[in-house]
């Protein structure tokens, strides 16, 4: 994201851009998130709350927006996004837990349990969001950008490591092959500058302050096309 060559291929996109988002993440024991209830924190029993039972998953709400991931050994990553005016950098961990404890006080039940486990002493990690500019070329003369120098985003898609490898499998696959690196530029800057643009658009989506009742009925929507399209393609069971 703070790349030097980014600024030899194109000068005007020398600078990442901030966002208005602070992320907050963490890994925490699955016996520390139960039973999910208002009770304190410290006063829930650490057994009471099966890992497999968990609400793993990603929840939006207005101007917040919370995951939990299942990790080996019946752990879990989290991670939770708000807008904030904190800073600047190095982030004051304690200051944007507070500040999301508020933020997500009338939240779902795991949201709120795992922000009250969450601090400095905890190994949570507080960051500003931060994405490149706007690039409409990768190459200039000798100079190639790629990953998160080339299209770093918002998180929301869960791509940005993935595009990178493919950035440079593809370069890879461009060079061995005798191609030059402006055929590879078309391969790979129309797809990652897209994703970079359409994160951002989800993320503004996940935490909308308003029309939140017409999103969700649109995506509960899609969702059952989609379970309708996977079982029509699957088409009936056929005994043997």
């Amino acid at each position: 994201m703070r790349s030097r060559v980014r600024g030899l291929v194109a000068p005007h996109a020398v600078d990442r851009v901030e966002t208005p988002y602070v992320a907050l993440r963490g890994i925490v024991p699955a016996a520390r998130l139960g039973p999910l209830d208002t009770q304190p924190f410290d006063t829930m029993p650490s057994d009471t709350q099966p890992f497999d039972t968990l609400p793993f998953g990603e929840y939006w709400g207005p101007g917040r927006l919370f995951g939990l991931v299942p990790l080996a050994g019946e752990r879990c990553y989290w991670f939770a996004t708000h807008r904030s005016a904190l800073g600047p950098e190095p982030l004051d961990v304690d200051a944007v837990v507070a500040e999301a404890q508020a933020v997500f006080a009338d939240a779902a039940p795991i949201a709120r349990t795992t922000l009250q486990s969450a601090g400095s002493a905890a190994g949570t990690l507080a960051t500003r969001l931060w994405v490149a500019p706007p690039m409409r070329r990768y190459v200039h003369g000798r100079y190639v950008v790629m990953g998160d120098a080339a299209h770093a985003s918002l998180p929301n898609l869960g791509r940005g490591a993935c595009d990178a490898i493919l950035d440079a499998v593809t370069l890879g696959e461009t060079l061995n092959a005798g191609g030059s690196l402006l055929a590879w530029q078309a391969r790979r800057l129309p797809l990652t500058q897209g994703a970079r643009v359409l994160a951002g658009r989800v993320m503004a989506l996940a935490l909308a302050a308003r029309g939140q009742r017409a999103r969700d009925t649109a995506l509960a929507g899609v969702g059952r096309l989609a379970r309708l399209a996977a079982s029509t393609h699957q088409g009936p069971a056929t005994a043997r």
